[in-house]
């Protein structure tokens, strides 16, 4: 990956389960000042459904630097695998190249280039994926956790 030497950023995670579970996203951990939040997720996903959007939203509130971020979403699977899970990062022109490092039953995808958005005094910067799960999958758990680093 390529992170500059002092990476800064902030922290929110959540849970997906596959079949009957819900997200829970926890706090937020914040870095200069960014707090991080999802704003719409799945309550559950089934497995062969068409791919349903998670949406993840940075504020700085009461900053007066603007800054750019660069978003990065942690996967972690328990009863499913990777190559049963697809996550697409998306933008308004369509699909947002990412970068994926995949280790065991752990992914991160992280975004190649900066937000096109702009992170400025309590405005806010948005990111969607869009999620779905294979549909030969009887029950699992995916854990999420998205960072946002400027």
């Amino acid at each position: 990956m390529r992170w500059a030497t002092a990476r800064r950023g902030a922290v929110l995670a959540g849970a997906v389960l596959v079949g009957l579970c819900l997200v829970a996203p926890a706090p937020a951990s914040a870095a200069r000042g960014v707090e991080v939040r999802i704003v719409d997720a799945p309550a559950e996903l089934a497995a062969g459904d068409s791919p349903r959007p998670l949406v993840v939203e940075a504020t700085r509130p009461g900053r007066s630097e603007c800054l750019k971020v660069r978003w990065s979403l942690v996967l972690r699977l328990s009863g499913i695998t990777l190559d049963q899970v697809q996550v697409v990062r998306v933008e308004e022109d369509g699909a947002f190249a990412v970068d994926l490092v995949a280790d065991g039953d752990t992914a991160r995808l992280t975004d190649i280039e900066f937000d096109p958005g702009t992170l400025c005094d309590d405005q806010t910067v948005t990111a969607r994926y869009e999620v779905s799960v294979a549909g030969d999958v009887p029950a699992g758990e995916l854990a999420v956790t998205a960072e946002a680093y400027d």
